[in-house]
């Protein structure tokens, strides 16, 4: 008897679920492409008001947080991906068409400012502010906080795992190699690696500019 339950039983659920299948074929799977889309419909509505600019055709990924009270403004047809932190009490504005990386961090007390056809890969922290330690009498967190605004040019492509430091400038059309620490600015079109990170070529000229600083893959 129990076999006999557990069959038609099983033989239920599969025919309701081709039915309910057969439904969603028919009536809302002709007006979207996927239940993909729908939650990244979803994303959108719920997370709005996070942003004091929202451009047009963005997304926004799954457990993306924003902690304190940041103020994010955001280009059109860019993407911030699964699992970025966005914190501090500060500003975060990111141009069009770029793309913060899955797990990335972006932490502003004064200002971040990314531009336009920008790529940050997964795992970037980009800081605009660390402690004071001058003081050895003085525990760290007593000594305060050194704030200096972060501005990342145009076209910049930053590789995974990369730190960008308080203050620094990346010119238009840099590439910052993977894991690198990026503490000075960067000049416009050139490559940076390493830690701290150095200029290891010129794009607009063939070659290397020092033969083996740092140890980033492009």
């Amino acid at each position: 008897m129990k076999r006999l339950f557990w069959y038609v039983s099983d033989r239920g659920l599969q025919a309701l679920n081709a039915s309910v299948g057969a439904l969603w074929r028919s009536t809302i799977r002709p007006f979207s492409g996927s239940i993909q889309e729908h939650r990244r419909l979803l994303r959108f509505f719920f997370r709005f008001h996070h942003f004091d600019r929202f451009g047009t055709h963005c997304a926004i990924g799954a457990r993306v947080r924003f902690l304190g009270p940041v103020r994010v403004f955001i280009g059109s047809h860019s993407a911030v991906l699964d699992d970025v932190i966005i914190s501090g009490v500060g500003e975060v504005h990111i141009g069009d068409r770029s793309s913060i990386g899955h797990n990335s961090v972006l932490v502003s007390r004064e200002r971040i400012q990314i531009g336009n056809d920008c790529m940050l890969a997964a795992f970037c922290y980009v800081l605009d502010v660390d402690h004071e330690f001058a003081n050895p009498d003085l525990t760290i967190p007593k000594q305060g906080l050194r704030i200096k605004p972060v501005v990342i040019g145009d076209d910049v492509w930053v590789g995974a795992g990369t730190f960008i430091l308080r203050g620094v400038t990346i010119g238009d059309g840099a590439v910052v190699a993977a894991n690198s620490v990026v503490t000075e600015d960067v000049p416009p079109y050139t490559v940076v690696a390493g830690s701290p990170a150095k200029v290891v070529k010129d794009r607009h000229a063939p070659g290397r500019v020092e033969p083996s600083v740092g140890r980033g893959k492009f």
